[in-house]
């Protein structure tokens, strides 16, 4: 059990270690072609290249945040000692319920984040001069990238953090009325 354990706790650290990396990567390269294309005439009022930089800055400030709350929330766990096998399998289940709690992070992010990507579409070619066809169109790929995304989350979700949870529960259960 010890050895499933910390193999649990391996995996999320490296799933939390490239997750970080790509964050870090990705915000810098986004946070670079955007001041760079400040740089480059602007067609557009100034209120509209405020209010995409804002809406830009906000989201990235939002996800770093969250991303250290779940590093922190990783590290307790890690911490947390195993010294008898109701301990192992607590921890274990501590272990599913923070993955599921990000799951469940992650469906709003999901949506947060297909919503931001669709307003900056909106704001990065205005409408009547390119047409509702080419938006629409945009906005459709947009749907369909993070309603994929939304699937596999749910799907693991489902069909693989639900059950084990719920394994840990009958197995701490049945632990306890054997003691008792």
């Amino acid at each position: 059990l010890r050895r499933a354990l910390k193999a649990q706790l391996n995996q999320r650290k490296r799933l939390l270690m490239l997750g970080g990396v790509s964050l870090i990567v990705s915000l810098g390269i986004v946070q670079t072609l955007f001041f760079l294309n400040l740089r480059v005439m602007q067609v557009e009022d100034q209120w509209l290249s405020f209010a995409r930089l804002m809406l830009n800055q906000t989201v990235s400030l939002l996800i770093v945040v969250e991303f250290a709350r779940i590093f922190l929330r990783y590290r307790k766990l890690a911490r947390g000692r195993a010294e008898s096998v109701r301990d192992v399998l607590s921890l274990s289940l501590a272990v599913v319920e923070a993955k599921m709690a990000d799951y469940r992070l992650g469906r709003w992010a999901t949506v947060m984040l297909m919503a931001q990507s669709i307003i900056s579409v909106y704001l990065n070619r205005a409408v009547p001069p390119a047409g509702w066809e080419a938006f629409g169109v945009r906005a459709g790929l947009i749907v369909a990238v993070y309603g994929l995304i939304g699937l596999l989350f749910w799907r693991q979700y489902r069909r693989k953090l639900r059950p084990e949870r719920e394994r840990l529960k009958a197995t701490l259960d049945q632990l306890d009325h054997a003691v008792e």
